[in-house]
């Protein structure tokens, strides 16, 4: 008689592996965002590593800052909330996050399932941090918002003149970046500036987040006539003109 031969089916089992392909550790995380720019999306990948079908129902986000995050199964509309897994096959979850206001976010992705071995409901936690981004003030003595327009007085020759201080202010969670210091312009020799008392016309400057400088503005002509030229840098705030 021939052998019978007995084919027992595994039950459906529950994997949950993370963008690396690593078993997840259920946090995911989007890192620093800065405000005003977009996240990248997190995938997931869900897969079932048995014999018989994997349920999957109930997906949904909960939490504090749940309606800054969204879900999306491969091939399925956004935010389905169950779908069927064949025996030894996959699907991918798509999690993106909508930066708002600066702070932290904190959500739980969570579904429910058949695979015994695992937790039920699996849950997920996801965080992010949306960052402030660089700022950039410029005062003038006054203390007011600087115009671009710094003008010495007007005296006779061989006079001395009093240096123009600006205040550069960084406002925002991120550092301001200040490359490219230089004076430009018809008469750009008859200038020169410090910052904060280091070595006159240093081109560079980081400044960490809210802090300031003090940028002093000299004159140094000498024959009579009318100076013109312009200070500028560049700078990694969006909102102001760059170069500055």
């Amino acid at each position: 008689l021939a052998g019978w031969r007995r084919h027992v089916a595994t039950s459906a089992s529950l994997v949950v592996l993370e963008n690396s392909g690593t078993p997840n550790d259920n946090a995911l995380s989007f890192g620093n965002v800065i405000q005003g720019n977009p996240a990248a999306p997190i995938t997931v990948t869900i897969e079932n590593t048995g014999d018989l079908a994997l349920s999957l129902a109930g997906l949904q986000l909960s939490g504090p800052n749940a309606g800054a995050f969204s879900f999306q199964l491969a091939g399925l509309p956004l935010n389905t909330t169950s779908t069927l897994l064949a025996g030894h096959s996959s699907i991918t979850l798509t999690l993106s996050f909508t930066p708002g206001a600066a702070g932290p976010y904190a959500a739980t992705l969570s579904f429910f399932h058949n695979d015994s071995l695992q937790p039920n409901p699996y849950s997920l936690s996801i965080a992010a941090t949306v960052l402030k981004p660089a700022t950039l003030v410029v005062l003038e003595d006054s203390g007011k918002p600087n115009d671009n327009a710094i003008a010495f007085d007007t005296a006779l020759a061989g006079a001395s003149f009093k240096p123009i201080t600006v205040t550069v202010e960084k406002t925002g969670d991120l550092p301001l970046s200040l490359p490219g210091l230089q004076i430009l312009g018809p008469n750009a020799d008859a200038f020169a500036f410090s910052i904060d008392g280091q070595l006159p016309n240093t081109t560079s400057l980081l400044l960490a987040p809210n802090s300031q400088v003090t940028l002093e503005i000299s004159f140094l002509g000498a024959d009579p006539g009318d100076y013109t030229a312009s200070l500028q840098f560049f700078h990694n705030d969006s909102l102001q003109p760059n170069p500055f």
